[in-house]
C-alpha cells in the first residue's frame, strides 16, 4: 500500500518536479567565496553566484498567513516544499520560527534566522543574524549556493528583491489573510515564467507558478 508521503512525492505539480529536478543537479563540491559586490561559491573551477529564491503558498489575494499561522492544510505541497528545502539553506523571520512545531528549526537544513532580538547562543540549532548586512557575512560561510527565503511577510518583503525567482503556489480560495506576499502580477520587475495546471490539494483547488526576478539585486 503507498502511504500518504510515497502519494505526495509521487505526485508532485510537473513543473514543481522539473524545478526540483534542476535544484538538484548540481552535486559537484563547492566552496564560497565572499566578495563586496555578491557573494559567489566555486563550483568546477568556476564562479557562480550564490541564487535566492522564495518559495510560498498564497491564497487568492497574496495573502500568506492569519495569526502567525498558515491558512491552509496542503499536503502536497508541503512534500514540495520539504523536497526542495532538504539540505539547503532557509531563511527566515523570528516569528516564522515560532510558528515551526515547538519553535524548533527545520531538520536537515541550515536555518538562519534574521531577528535583532534573538540570542546568539550558537546551541539553538540555528544561526542568528541581526540585520541585512549580518546576514550577507553569514550567507558567505554558508557551504549551499542555494538560499530559501520562507517567511514572514517582513522577511519576504526585506529579502524579495535580491531574490531571482519566486516558487509560489496559488490557493483558489480566500483564506482571510492578515499577512500578505507582494502581488509579484502587478510588480514590473518580475515576470510569470511557468505557471502549472488546476489540481486538487485536500480540499483546495491550487496552481503553480514561477517567476522570475529581472534584476535581482546583488547580495
Amino acid at each position: 500500500m503507498t502511504s500518504h508521503a510515497q502519494y505526495y512525492e509521487e505526485n508532485l505539480h510537473p513543473l514543481q518536479d522539473k524545478i526540483l529536478k534542476t535544484a538538484n543537479s548540481l552535486s559537484s563540491p563547492f566552496y564560497l567565496t565572499g566578495g563586496t559586490a555578491e557573494t559567489t561559491i566555486q563550483l568546477n573551477g568556476k564562479e557562480i553566484p550564490v541564487r535566492m529564491k522564495a518559495i510560498l503558498h498564497c491564497d487568492k489575494n497574496w495573502g500568506i498567513g492569519k495569526n502567525n499561522s498558515l491558512m491552509f492544510r496542503l499536503p502536497k505541497d508541503m512534500s514540495f516544499f520539504r523536497r526542495t528545502t532538504k539540505g539547503k539553506t532557509v531563511v527566515m523571520g523570528k516569528n516564522t520560527l515560532l510558528s515551526l512545531p515547538e519553535g524548533k528549526p527545520l531538520k536537515d537544513r541550515t536555518n538562519i534566522v534574521l531577528s535583532s532580538s534573538l540570542e546568539k547562543d550558537g546551541k539553538s540549532g540555528f544561526i542568528v543574524a541581526s540585520n541585512l548586512e549580518e546576514l550577507k557575512a553569514v550567507l558567505s560561510r554558508i557551504d549551499n549556493e542555494e538560499i530559501y527565503v520562507i517567511g514572514g511577510a517582513m522577511t519576504y518583503r526585506l529579502l524579495l528583491p535580491y531574490c531571482d525567482e519566486a516558487l509560489v503556489t496559488k490557493v483558489d480560495a480566500d483564506g482571510n489573510a492578515d499577512a500578505f506576499f507582494e502581488d509579484l502580477d502587478k510588480n514590473p520587475s518580475w515576470e510569470l515564467v511557468e505557471e502549472g495546471p488546476p489540481e486538487k490539494d485536500g480540499e483546495f483547488t491550487i496552481r503553480f507558478y514561477r517567476y522570475k526576478n529581472k534584476q535581482p539585486r546583488k547580495l
